[in-house]
């Protein structure tokens, strides 16, 4: 095995690695970027109620009444 691998570096055709499916690698960076797409969309979210203070009562307490109490939505 091994020399055959050095017989595709000589010949300066590289080989990519075969993706696994389902290694934990693999399986933990889909996670990453969910929990930061959620974290992101969490924050943008978060940033525009509280902007909304800004503007006036009616539309805070408005944008807010979903979070108060969910049953209410």
């Amino acid at each position: 095995m091994e020399k055959a691998d050095d017989d595709v570096r000589r010949a300066g055709k590289a080989t990519a690695p075969e993706p696994v499916s389902g290694d934990p690698g693999m399986w933990s960076w889909v996670l990453h970027r969910i929990s930061g797409a959620t974290i992101f969309f969490f924050l943008f979210v978060h940033v525009l109620d509280t902007a909304l203070v800004r503007v006036g009562r009616r539309p805070t307490t408005r944008s807010s009444r979903p979070t108060r109490h969910p049953s209410s939505a």
